[in-house]
């Protein structure tokens, strides 16, 4: 009897083992799906009549007058599911959404060739007017890109805003950008576009000071989708790293109003800790400036609960 449930228990594992090795991509949507699913959301899509975006989004709670909203914009090719973990160490009282922004995860449609933050901005507004958000004061938070993008919504609608958090965000300069944005404008290589398996491993050794064990299949099936989306990657990180992307949030900060917050990794690889200085000089109602020791670019991987911490303690503030 023993020999029989260890034969098949060696089967199982067997199958497992091909399933993951050959349809990794499959796998990782499987993981994201239940990612949502854990977390309580719901997925939902919406084509706004004004957008010829069909955006994928996860919606948490219902929205009422009682009830603040928080709203999560993600980095460079990254998805919606990235604030899944900090959604964990937030209470069920919020109402809380989080899309896919356009070329990215399951939201669909063609971008300009001059996509750009601008660009996901009004997007983003075209998003929340659709889906009943237009006439309420949210809380807008991003990471990275996504940073950028909350930094200059809230300049552009300061009406739209109850806070806003930028998570180690684009658009300020430092010189070190400048080597690797040669290379990418000479090359057409950059660390985050990976093309192949050690590129992808590469990428996330950026990306995160603290270094977890990501299974092969996960990083295979991450390479499968992003491939899917290379060239759009590609044409977004041109236009990211050239004017006026690459300095919009910098030359809008004093325009940023509303109550703000700040978040940073000191050993950030990415965008380095350096540009906390410049914000915090030009943004004139910034309430909170939060640098994370021994904590790297990717905040909502690395430090979900002190992010979620502090985003609650900035909405209790106010």
């Amino acid at each position: 009897m023993l020999l029989i449930v260890a034969f098949i228990l060696f089967l199982l594992t067997l199958f497992l083992y091909l399933f993951l090795s050959l349809y990794s991509k499959y796998a990782v949507l499987s993981i994201l799906w239940l990612v949502k699913f854990l977390g309580g959301f719901e997925s939902k899509t919406v084509k706004p009549s004004n957008s010829n975006q069909t955006f994928s989004y996860m919606e948490r709670g219902h929205r009422s007058k009682d009830r603040n909203t928080v709203v999560f914009i993600h980095g460079f090719t990254a998805t919606k599911e990235s604030f899944a973990d900090v959604s964990k160490y937030l209470s069920t009282k919020y109402h809380i959404v989080s899309l896919d922004l356009p070329g990215h995860g399951m939201t669909s449609g063609d971008t300009p060739d001059d996509v750009g933050i601008a660009y996901f901005v009004e997007e983003v507004k075209k998003f929340l007017d659709d889906i009943g958000l237009g006439d309420t004061k949210i809380h807008l938070i991003g990471e990275s890109m996504g940073g950028h993008i909350v930094g200059y919504f809230a300049a552009m609608y300061p009406n739209s805003i109850a806070s806003v958090t930028m998570v180690c965000p684009h658009g300020i300069y430092f010189n070190e950008l400048e080597e690797p944005k040669e290379e990418f404008l000479r090359t057409g290589k950059h660390y985050l576009v990976p093309e192949d398996y050690a590129g992808v491993k590469n990428m996330m050794l950026y990306l995160s000071h603290k270094q977890m064990f990501v299974p092969a299949f996960v990083l295979k099936g991450m390479l499968e989708l992003r491939m899917e989306r290379n060239n759009f990657y590609k044409k977004l990180l041109n236009n990211l790293l050239l004017p006026p992307n690459d300095r919009l949030l910098e030359n809008s900060m004093k325009q940023i109003i509303s109550p703000s917050m700040l978040m940073w990794g000191k050993l950030d690889n990415v965008l380095d800790v350096s540009c906390v200085d410049v914000i915090k000089k030009n943004v004139p109602n910034l309430k909170k400036c939060v640098l994370l020791e021994n904590t790297g670019h990717v905040l909502t991987y690395e430090t979900p609960k002190e992010v979620a911490t502090s985003l609650d303690q900035l909405i209790n503030s106010l």
